[in-house]
């Protein structure tokens, strides 16, 4: 199913919003001492139940 161009813009911002959050979220458990793996899994977790 192909999305309008204004839909398409929209999933696209929202897309690097998520992707940009996401870092942000995984350097902040890098800071607090996880390791990568661990501080990955836990961003995963906040995006799964926050959506």
């Amino acid at each position: 199913m192909a999305l309008s161009k204004e839909m398409q813009a929209y999933c696209d911002i929202e897309d690097e919003m998520v992707k940009g959050m996401f870092g942000t979220i995984v350097q902040g458990y890098l800071k607090k001492g996880y390791n990568w793996a661990a501080a990955e899994m836990v961003a995963r977790e906040f995006f799964r139940y926050e959506s």
